[in-house]
């Protein structure tokens, strides 16, 4: 499936010229508008399953697309629903069967004492990924003191200004945050997850959905999940180094969406980023900009 290029692109549009929008930013938004029922369908179904299981106490909204599921002895799980959304936008009427699977998966994640690691080397270093995440998702969960064991953070590093970039398992129903030393069971190092889950990211190349407006250029991965990952696929930043020039910087307003401009038009992706929190009401995923400089990237000293 494609990806559908969130109600982020819709808000941006409003701030560029007419000629660049028209009847694209009305089909644009009636996409995003059916991709917001359906998430918010989501949530309600997958609450209401995880609730009526008996084996989770509450579940709380973390963003749009996440969840949180406090188990009953303590400690939560954080249910990410950009999968299940893609597979059902491709396959509507196996919905109860992708809901059900999420299901089975969380509470399977909920009655562990430590987090499943794939039983085959190849299928481990297969479904490695990194993400780029606000800092603030790699701290130990707040109600730590509650679970049966203390909580770490996930296995990070920091990346640019408040992005981190965090070692995770891409799964049919859901992402695992890897921790410190998951890779021991395969004989690997935290160093070379980091590396193993660098190439497997790469593959996301594959399959982006990209849209230009202006001096703006869109991006969305397959998995929405990791659209901020763009960042780290060497081939697409060089080909947007391409249209750009050396010189341009990227914005991440939300987890679905990373945008890109030259550096002069700094200014239209600050409008973009003000433009989704409001819309969302929200902070955006990432608070600044994010310049490119040589093979790699930097905080955008303008901010």
């Amino acid at each position: 499936m494609r990806a559908i290029l969130p109600l982020a692109v819709a808000v941006v549009l409003l701030l560029l010229p007419a000629s660049l929008g028209g009847a694209l930013l009305s089909a644009i938004a009636q996409t995003a508008r059916q991709q917001e029922q359906l998430l918010e369908s989501l949530r309600r179904e997958v609450s209401d399953k995880l609730l009526a299981s008996g084996k989770i106490s509450a579940v709380t909204t973390v963003d749009p697309k996440t969840l949180k599921a406090v188990k009953l002895g303590g400690g939560d799980v954080q249910v990410n629903l950009d999968n299940a959304i893609a597979d059902v936008t491709a396959k509507p009427r196996e919905r109860a069967g992708i809901v059900q699977r999420l299901i089975a998966t969380v509470l399977s994640i909920a009655g562990d004492t430590e987090r499943p690691t794939p039983q085959t080397r190849e299928h481990f270093v297969g479904s490695l990924r990194l993400l780029v995440r606000h800092k603030d998702y790699v701290r130990p969960q707040a109600n730590a003191a509650r679970s049966e064991k203390p909580l770490v953070p996930p296995l990070s590093r920091p990346f640019a200004g408040d992005a981190h970039i965090v070692v995770a398992f891409d799964r049919s129903e859901s992402l695992l945050m890897a921790l410190p030393s998951s890779g021991a069971p395969h004989a690997l190092t935290d160093e070379a997850l980091f590396d193993l889950a660098l190439a497997e990211t790469q593959k996301l190349k594959d399959d982006v959905t990209r849209e230009s407006y202006g001096p703006l250029r869109f991006l969305a991965a397959r998995e929405g999940s990791f659209s901020p990952s763009l960042l780290l696929v060497a081939d697409l930043m060089t080909d947007i180094e391409k249209d750009l020039g050396p010189d341009f910087l990227v914005a991440i307003p939300d987890r679905t969406l990373l945008l890109a401009a030259p550096a002069r038009n700094a200014a239209e992706l600050m409008r973009a980023l003000q433009a989704s929190a409001q819309q969302r009401k929200t902070v955006p995923h990432i608070s600044h900009l994010i310049q490119r400089q040589g093979s790699g990237f930097i905080r955008y000293a303008g901010r």
